[in-house]
């Protein structure tokens, strides 16, 4: 819906890009050094910023075709 918007694209995230990725790393946080932990869980939180927004903006592009 939205394949020239920057502001949603996964691209510009570090370490996690998809769904994928979160659940490995989400799955993993428990077995990695404290500073490592601390990296992958704000990666993991930027990640579902993102996704939420791209959510959110879905439901409104909906509600304007309605």
């Amino acid at each position: 819906m939205f394949p020239n918007d920057k502001d949603l694209s996964y691209d510009n995230l570090s370490l996690v890009h998809n769904g994928g990725e979160a659940m490995n790393v989400y799955a993993n946080l428990i077995n990695l050094p404290e500073d490592e932990r601390f990296e992958m869980r704000k990666a993991l939180l930027e990640y579902c910023k993102l996704d939420t927004l791209a959510m959110v903006e879905i439901l409104e592009k909906l509600r304007e075709m309605i």
